[in-house]
């Protein structure tokens, strides 16, 4: 069994892209080709683990993945990401890969899953991208969507403005022009796409902070405690997910969802919410992004509601393996 360190992987995660890896997770997950159990919990008092494990068919491997958030480790000079990811042989069971990620492989498949958002749902015209949060999952988001649309300003506003003021500068340091903002309303104006990566409990962005054609990717809400967006939003908008089966369960739409009293109508919303690996294939069937609408582009709010999906961990975890393979070891 091959065992891969957390300094490994976050080698081979500096040096390749997994985007393309990542994209062809949602369309296997969207085509019905994936076997993916609800995901497991557990939510403690000073944090909470995520288990996600599933297969995609006619692959190799099979995932159990691990991770955790703790909020408060930071304070104890520690990461908030904790976890691992277990690869299996499909054919045998035979465990193949132990990768002690301490959580990076999530946060970065998370990262390329707004990246490949904005890839296919952003406004023709972007001159800012808003990024609420101050961790390592807002400075991911910054850099991946950046690189994805070419647009290098980024607006910043965080629960601690220490943290958030920090973020900034981290941004900056990497080449982005980060801007701090003093309130959400700052940051919404001048956005037209919003990232939210906060585990807040309570709606932080407003739908009287939004006007104009916005794009908003929701990845902080992914438990059913946790809100990010007044569901007013989700009212007027066009609505994406991962995943319909775990919208209806957690995350953003699931504060939609269960407002419905009928099952017949929970079930009608759901319908009518896209999956993003639907999104991705019918554009790269027509070779384009979206069914184009009016001038080109959506107009309005569009929200993609990320709760991730095993069939992402699946793809980094199998890549970055295979990355790993194919070298000769002693430079990592």
């Amino acid at each position: 069994m091959e065992v891969l360190s957390q300094s490994v992987i976050q080698h081979i995660l500096d040096e390749f892209s997994f985007v393309a890896d990542i994209e062809r997770s949602f369309i296997h997950y969207s085509k019905n080709e994936a076997v993916i159990p609800p995901v497991g919990e557990l939510l403690m008092e000073k944090g909470e683990t995520h288990i996600k494990y599933g297969y995609v068919k006619h692959q190799p491997y099979f995932v159990i993945k691990v991770a955790s958030g703790f909020y408060d480790n930071p304070k104890l000079g520690l990461s908030s990401s904790q976890g691992l990811v277990l690869l299996f042989s499909q054919q045998t069971g035979e465990p193949v890969a132990f990768l002690q990620d301490g959580g990076i492989l999530t946060n970065y498949r998370t990262a390329c899953a707004g990246a490949i958002a904005a890839k296919y749902l952003a406004p023709a015209r972007i001159d800012n991208i808003g990024i609420m949060g101050s961790g390592i999952q807002a400075q991911l988001q910054a850099s991946m969507i950046a690189a994805e649309t070419g647009c290098k300003n980024i607006r910043l506003w965080g629960r601690n403005a220490e943290s958030a003021l920090k973020c900034v500068n981290l941004l900056r340091a990497s080449g982005l022009n980060a801007t701090y903002c003093e309130s959400v309303n700052e940051l919404a104006e001048h956005s037209q796409i919003i990232v939210t990566t906060t585990p807040s409990e309570e709606p932080i962005l407003k739908a009287s902070h939004l006007s104009g054609t916005t794009l908003i990717i929701a990845v902080g809400a992914d438990t059913a405690e946790k809100q990010e967006l007044e569901t007013g939003i989700l009212r007027h908008a066009r609505l994406v997910t991962d995943s319909r089966s775990q919208a209806a369960q957690r995350g953003e739409l699931s504060h939609l969802i269960k407002t419905l009293p009928e099952a017949s109508e929970r079930t009608a919303a759901l319908s009518q919410i896209a999956e993003l690996g639907e999104i991705i294939a019918n554009a790269q069937s027509k070779g384009h992004p979206l069914d184009h609408t009016h001038n080109g582009q959506f107009e309005g709010t569009t929200v993609v509601d990320l709760t991730g999906v095993a069939t992402q961990d699946l793809a980094i975890a199998q890549a970055v393996l295979e990355k790993w393979q194919a070298t000769t070891g002693p430079g990592y």
